[in-house]
């Protein structure tokens, strides 16, 4: 597993990951067709659901959050890969975009910064007239994730505006406020504490659980959340996780809604 944290991957590299990942997109965007569970104003309940998301994470872990959030989704163009590329970091006011071929597929990426966050843009054709965008904000610390939540849902309109097929999802991350308490039990024992922390409002529904040698994650659904998928037949729209850094090897608390994705 991958963390926020992980900053200065190769962009081939990352680009590749990206490839590997568009299978299990595209079960999550079938998911949502299948059984839509996104209200009608997408864009609304991400920020929502982004506040909620925000607010439970600096309750949970403090100032030294870090946060990601993603709009993605499948672009129905007749523009070609570098004009469709052009227009959108044009829109969001990102750098021209660099071509790359990866396993048969064209990609155009770009990265920049905005304020105290930063932007990372991936367009992969995936049929003369279909592509994959993904829009990838990323932040560290309680300022940056301040500027983000000021434009994570004007960023989302602006790909709703271009006609891509735009989802959210968002992801929290960081060490817990008291981590002397985190690191003195077991990852079950920290989980649990972390579950205390929960508002009542949200009024979760224990949905699936998942335990290995590194890692505790419980799957919740919530009538509060207004964005949800399917999981395993039942609606899920926020997963929480404790886990061993892979560099530090210290027990790291992530928070994921609708689900954690590959940042975690």
């Amino acid at each position: 597993m991958h963390s926020l944290r992980g900053k200065g991957k190769p962009k081939l590299a990352v680009i590749a990951a990206f490839i590997l990942l568009l299978v299990v997109l595209y079960q999550l965007s079938a998911s949502r067709q299948a059984s839509p569970t996104v209200v009608e104003d997408e864009v609304m309940s991400a920020e929502s659901q982004w506040k909620e998301l925000l607010d439970l994470g600096e309750q949970i872990i403090g100032d030294e959050i870090s946060g990601t959030v993603k709009w993605q989704g499948n672009w129905s163009t007749l523009l070609d890969p570098e004009e469709a590329a052009n227009v959108l970091t044009t829109r969001l006011g990102l750098p021209a975009a660099e071509q790359d071929i990866l396993q048969n597929h064209t990609v155009y990426s770009s990265s920049g910064s905005r304020d105290e966050f930063a932007l990372h843009l991936n367009v992969t054709q995936l049929s003369s007239s279909e592509y994959y965008v993904v829009l990838r904000l990323e932040g560290e610390g309680r300022h940056a994730m301040a500027s983000l939540s000021e434009q994570q849902a004007l960023l989302g309109q602006s790909m709703l505006d271009e006609g891509i097929a735009a989802e959210w999802n968002a992801a929290v991350q960081g060490m817990r406020k008291q981590p002397d308490e985190l690191d003195s039990g077991s990852l079950k024992e920290a989980l649990d504490i972390v579950e205390k922390q929960f508002p009542k409002k949200l009024d979760l529904t224990l949905v699936e659980q998942y335990e290995d040698q590194d890692t505790v994650s419980r799957t919740y659904y919530s009538s509060y959340l207004p964005i949800s998928v399917d999981s395993g037949g039942q609606k899920v729209g926020l997963q929480a996780a404790v886990h061993i850094h892979s560099v530090t090897g210290e027990q790291e608390v992530s928070l994921g809604s609708p689900l954690l994705t590959v940042e975690y």
